[in-house]
């Protein structure tokens, strides 16, 4: 891996993500640039969060009944409905260049939304082991989670 940083050692999950997310506090009504990369954090209402990214005023994402989309943000709260927004974390080093290639993504225990986000905003992990959809369902029924800290407790199944 070519991260200085070791996403496996929780000491050095917290530099990883200052260094690559900043969390943002945004009131009714602020507005997105639509120029810049987002990670957003759904409260879905089911047993677990949804993350999604967004640019240029779509949300990218990969879900069980749809495997990878990208949708107006009109759409996607069309379609979901009953979810919350959370959480927003700007990507402060998006590497995109390859993000075409994983629309084809298929929903499975290690490949899902947040993985998905991960890969197509082109940031490197420990690996997808690590964010496995069984460990966080048992991890999450156990933990009250905290808005600002859901990114760094998925880091620590």
């Amino acid at each position: 891996m070519n991260n200085i940083y070791d996403t496996t050692k929780p000491h050095s999950i917290i530099l990883w993500l200052t260094e690559n997310f900043e969390s943002l506090n945004l009131a009714k009504g602020d507005e997105l640039d639509s120029n810049k990369y987002y990670l957003l954090l759904w409260e879905t209402g089911e047993k677990l969060n949804h993350f999604t990214v967004y640019f240029n005023k779509r949300v990218i994402h990969c879900a069980p009944n749809y495997n990878a989309s990208n949708v107006s943000i009109q759409q996607y709260l069309a379609t979901y409905p009953k979810h919350d927004l959370k959480g927003v974390y700007q990507v402060l080093k998006p590497n995109p260049s390859k993000s075409q290639t994983i629309m084809d993504t298929i929903w499975t225990k290690q490949e899902n939304c947040l993985t998905f986000c991960l890969d197509y905003l082109g940031l490197e992990y420990a690996g997808k082991f690590l964010i496995n959809i069984e460990l966080m369902e048992n991890f999450m029924k156990s933990s009250n989670q905290k808005k600002n800290s859901s990114i760094i407790i998925l880091w620590y199944i």
